[in-house]
């Protein structure tokens, strides 16, 4: 069988990230733990693929969600938006030399 299935599979996870909300919650885990398992029945049978498949689908559709909405922390510099003045303050980690 041709490789090319990988790159289907994770594209169509990323054709169903765009009409289907995210998972939240403890769902990507439980069905990563699924895909396992019954890759783990079907590994020897011509039905191997199908496990595979999924869960690289899962991950394509992941992986688009990620790169659509990355989640946001508390001290994300897009929380520091208001009309009011903020003082921000860091520290320079390196610096590059010409």
């Amino acid at each position: 069988m041709a490789p090319y299935w990988i790159l289907a599979a994770f594209a169509t996870g990323i054709g169903l990230s765009a009409g289907a909300p995210a998972l939240t919650g403890s769902w990507p885990p439980v069905l990563a733990g699924t895909f396992a398992l019954f890759w783990l029945a079907l590994r020897r049978s011509t039905l191997a693929w199908l496990p595979l498949a999924a869960a690289i689908s899962l991950a394509g559709f992941l992986a688009a969600h990620q790169a659509l909405a990355p989640p946001q922390h508390d001290q994300h510099v897009s929380r520091f938006v208001t009309a009011e003045e903020v003082a921000v303050e860091g520290v320079v980690r390196q610096v590059e030399r010409l």
